[in-house]
């Protein structure tokens, strides 16, 4: 084993030890952490006890709902928590699905429809096409219909 994968094992398993804090912070199983974060809980554990890193959207989604430092998790500094914000209920596009769903018959099936959007991969999909669409759009594009 070289220099670099003993220092990447020891990060991953430091990693792990502070989001098997933050869980056990949150009052949640690794069972039900897994369930929000709609992954498998071998997932959760394998995060935990060193094996993989957190990816990108369960760093993301951990972030925005419960205002996780990344940079407490990645690398031990500052407060698990950033300061100063209260947890958020939902997402962004939970909120907008919630104001349209009342009255789009587009939206009749919405509970497949939410589970899909409280996915932290698929909310980080469609922000990502919203930028991309917003970065196109000609300059003083006006977005209401």
């Amino acid at each position: 084993m070289t220099k670099e994968d003993l220092k990447e094992t020891a990060m991953k398993k430091a990693i792990g030890m502070r989001f098997k804090q933050f869980r056990e912070f949150l009052k949640k199983s690794q069972a039900e952490l897994a369930e929000e974060l709609q992954v498998r809980q071998a997932i959760i554990s394998a995060i935990e006890t060193g094996k993989i890193f957190p990816g990108f959207p369960v760093q993301h989604y951990l972030n925005n709902r419960y205002r996780l430092d990344i940079n407490w998790l990645i690398n031990g500094f500052g407060e698990m928590i950033i300061p100063g914000v209260k947890e958020s209920k939902s997402s962004p596009l939970l909120s907008i699905f919630h104001r349209v769903r009342e009255n789009d018959p587009r939206f009749e099936h919405d509970e497949e429809l939410k589970k899909m959007i409280e996915n932290p991969l698929v909310e980080e999909i469609i922000l990502g096409k919203l930028a991309e669409l917003k970065a196109i759009a000609p300059k003083g594009y006006r977005w209401e219909r």
